[in-house]
């Protein structure tokens, strides 16, 4: 398995690693959904119905990879694919690199200003809705 470079669309598979499709109507991936929702909309996307997450189950791939089909801040639609950094757990977003599926271009962060107003309030919203999760789990 390559832990390094970034994965395109092919998908290791074996017996060492998980998937998942997080759908944005399931109460029981309301967490997860969130997190990866404010990730893509930083970066002017928003994920059409669901996200699939791949990760490990053992130290050779410490790290999470998936593909969304998004809507774009420009109206249009784009099938990415993205992969974390080392990651600690499967709530370890940080160090996402979302790449255009197609064109195997990276899709940086947008100034939040930048972003639709509707987008701004859903980040915001998304984000104390996340804190309210975590929160009632204590």
């Amino acid at each position: 398995m390559a832990a390094q470079g970034f994965l395109t669309s092919e998908l290791v598979r074996d017996s060492h690693h998980f998937m998942a499709d997080i759908y944005d109507n399931d109460d029981e991936q309301r967490e997860s959904w969130l997190t990866w929702l404010i990730v893509f909309l930083k970066r002017g996307l928003r994920p059409v119905d669901y996200v699939t997450i791949h990760g490990p189950h053992s130290p050779q791939a410490s790290y999470m990879w998936g593909e969304a089909e998004c809507e774009s801040i420009y109206g249009r639609g784009l099938d990415v694919v993205f992969q974390t950094s080392k990651c600690h757990s499967i709530w370890d977003v940080r160090g996402v690199r979302i790449k255009e599926k197609e064109k195997n271009t990276l899709l940086p962060i947008v100034e939040i200003s930048k972003l639709p107003k509707k987008w701004q309030e859903e980040i915001k919203i998304s984000k104390v809705e996340l804190a309210m999760l975590k929160r009632s789990k204590r």
